[in-house]
């Protein structure tokens, strides 16, 4: 269910990154390349269509990381995977040295709303989703190109990430 991306660095203390409700954390790819050159992280993938709850999030994290490397952690936690590393942090403070919370919910949303919001998502057909993403990935490419390429948002919606390099 979870698959780790390891760029290890001995004395670093280890960065887990945490993706928003997207699973991938596709938006994020440049930062961590660079962040990768100086830090020891890791990145968890989940799957953004299941139907877990925070605390079965938080606790497939932890075990997805190998035991050796589960202590001193610092989680850092992009947009919804901010909920997850505050449910990390409190289910599992052993293994915790910190948290970093970028862009998370001020206030969480209720669960109905949440619920709703998902069983929307769910009913509309895929061709359709991958419509109001592509929209939003190239309001993204106007507004700000350094973030994201036109020419990439092909690639990340067929595979959820672009293998363009940092710089680039």
């Amino acid at each position: 269910m979870f698959r780790t991306v390891s760029q290890n660095r001995d004395g670093q203390p280890l960065i887990v990154y945490l993706p928003g409700i997207d699973g991938l954390g596709a938006l994020a790819n440049q930062f961590l390349s660079e962040a990768e050159t100086r830090f020891s992280i890791t990145q968890l993938h989940y799957p953004g269509h299941s139907r877990l709850t925070l605390e079965e999030l938080a606790d497939g994290c932890v075990s997805a990381l190998p035991e050796k490397k589960q202590s001193g952690i610092i989680w850092l936690g992009d947009s919804f995977g901010a909920a997850i590393a505050l449910s990390i942090a409190r289910r599992h403070p052993q293994v915790t040295q910190g948290v970093i919370l970028a862009g998370g919910f001020s206030k969480a949303p209720s669960p109905f709303k949440l619920l709703t919001t998902a069983r929307l998502w769910d009913s509309c057909p895929g061709k359709w989703r991958k419509q109001v993403v592509r929209r939003s990935l190239n309001r993204l490419a106007r507004k700000n190109p350094a973030k994201i390429q036109k020419n990439s948002i092909d690639e990340i919606l067929s595979n959820g990430t672009s293998k363009r390099s940092p710089g680039a």
